[in-house]
């Protein structure tokens, strides 16, 4: 599994658009939002919400055409954003570890660039009242 090159906030993504390319491996973390659950309690309030970030995942290769490399690599790094996510939690205290909840990919920018995005979820509660 090779080890990712970098793991950034998505704000760093902005430098894609000054000519700045991440590396092959590079990791964009960007929060994603709550999805609340209706409130179920009477006489005050207990509303769970599921939490979810985006993990946005570069892969380049231009080894060959037949996107075999490519895929290898592809396998490496998301191996490794697995390894580095499973399991874990925000704050013990307050949230559940994450869960995989799936992922995407899409050909961006030049052939041979290609992006991995993948969506973790934990819950957690709004109280009060």
């Amino acid at each position: 599994m090779p080890p990712l090159a970098a793991v950034e906030g998505i704000a760093e993504l902005k430098a894609i658009e000054k000519g700045i390319q991440p590396d092959s491996g590079a990791a964009f973390v960007a929060p994603h939002g709550d999805i609340p659950r209706p409130n179920v309690t009477i006489g005050g309030h207990r509303q769970q919400c599921e939490a979810s970030i985006l993990v946005a995942l570069v892969v380049r290769s231009y080894v060959d055409g037949t996107g075999t490399d490519g895929l290898v690599l592809m396998d490496g790094y998301v191996a490794a954003v697995w390894a580095a996510l499973v399991g874990w939690t925000p704050d013990p205290a307050l949230y559940p570890p994450l869960n995989y909840a799936g992922m995407m990919g899409s050909t961006l920018g030049d052939a041979g660039d290609y992006w991995l995005i993948s969506r973790w979820t934990t819950t957690r509660f709004i109280t009060g009242g």
